[in-house]
């Protein structure tokens, strides 16, 4: 380990996740090579060798299963360092841990392992059948007496899995809708930072860490995003207690400027079923001229404004959940009957219009300066149509 760390510092690897998690991978076949050599060496003395001599024929015999067993993994490591981009980022330093760690194991096996090992006196028999006889004892006494060790691992079993449960968080297959919690998040302009983030996070922990009924708080931080996930034990979920709480984190989320911010409550403390946290009720205006039906959606607005009992009134939607606000939508009629004195047909002028109101929904990529970037084909002059030539016909 301590060569490889060494390697690690002339090849500028440093120690995070990725080449720990190398190490990690490698660890066991780190001993295995020398493992290899001190049995062979062992069995070399066996046969009346001298230290030394056993230490050369036995390092020099297994040279060659070594590096064919060190490099069949090594060589499937080597395509790591034609990916480009991101992948090499995050895959190249773990590859290189990978194999400088087993290039070390086989440098240690084949010439420190037989250089201590014709120095180090091997164990004596007297010592293996010591505990060879330990250890038969240790067999006999359980084979009399299976129930104990069967008890003894369910006991252990039972006493880790009982930590485990207790001190991490864990997640379950398939729960929607079962528990009571609240969501609140954070997405911030691009380019904010970390602290920008973990400070608005905070500030809602503060609220609610330590309230009684709340049952877990769980928070996730990014640079542009955060979260906040408050959990409530049963008691306390079939109370109103959820929605108290959640109206007072509605207010502080109001104090936060040019942020998008937002609480949102799940589970049966705040709906009957699937969906948002509360009953939104939805009335739509239609009509040929969009001022006309702006006026009349602003004047229900505020009248439905003046009830005790509605919380917030939004007319600036147009009532789809794909589209943003203020939208117009045409109706196009096509009159049949000069469509034929023109030798067009209704699925002729159908593709005219779509190739010109709307780009191509394929997804096509192009390769530029080692980047692939997406892009789509479209009319330059789209926007230039006049529908009044199609209500003509």
């Amino acid at each position: 380990m301590l060569l490889t760390l060494n390697l690690f510092y002339f090849a500028g690897l440093t120690l995070n996740i990725l080449t720990l998690a190398g190490l990690a991978l490698g660890f066991g076949m780190l001993v295995d090579n020398a493992i290899v050599v001190i049995d062979n060496i062992h069995h070399m003395r066996e046969q009346g060798f001298s230290a030394a001599e056993a230490a050369l024929r036995g390092a020099r015999e297994v040279i060659a299963p070594l590096l064919a067993a060190t490099l069949t993994t090594v060589v499937v490591l080597v395509p790591f360092y034609f990916l480009k981009g991101d992948l090499q980022v995050y895959y190249l330093p773990f590859a290189t841990a990978v194999m400088l760690s087993l290039l070390a194991s086989l440098f240690v096996a084949l010439l420190f392992t037989p250089a201590m090992a014709a120095r180090i006196a091997p164990a004596t028999q007297t010592r293996a059948s010591r505990l060879n006889h330990f250890y038969r004892r240790i067999l006999e006494r359980t084979n009399k007496r299976p129930w104990l060790v069967c008890f003894a691992v369910a006991l252990l079993a039972w006493f880790f899995w009982y930590q485990f449960n207790e001190n991490v968080t864990i997640g379950s297959i398939w729960n929607w809708g079962d528990s009571t919690y609240l969501r609140c998040y954070a997405r911030l302009p691009k380019g904010a930072q970390l602290q920008r983030s973990d400070d608005i996070a905070r500030s809602f922990e503060e609220k609610v860490v330590g309230l009684q009924g709340v049952k877990r708080v769980q928070t996730t931080v990014t640079s542009g995003y955060m979260s906040v996930r408050i959990d409530f034990d049963k008691k306390t979920a079939a109370s109103a207690y959820p929605l108290i709480l959640k109206d007072q984190l509605s207010v502080h989320a109001s104090h936060f400027a040019g942020v998008s911010i937002g609480v949102i409550g799940f589970g049966p403390g705040y709906h009957s079923g699937f969906g948002g946290s509360a009953a939104n009720f939805r009335i739509k205006v239609l009509g040929y001229s969009y001022q006309d039906v702006k006026n009349i959606a602003e004047a229900v607005g505020r009248r439905l404004s003046r009830n005790a009992r509605i919380r917030e009134v939004n007319t600036s939607g147009s009532g789809k959940w794909w589209g943003g606000s203020n939208q117009t939508e045409t109706v196009l009629t096509l009159k049949r009957e000069r469509l034929s004195r023109h030798g067009l047909a209704v699925p002729e002028v159908f593709d005219q219009l779509s190739a010109y109101l709307r780009e191509n929904q394929q997804r096509r990529q192009i390769m530029l300066d080692k980047e692939r970037l997406a892009y789509r084909v479209k009319f330059a002059d789209f926007a230039a149509i006049s529908c009044r030539t199609w209500l003509r016909w």
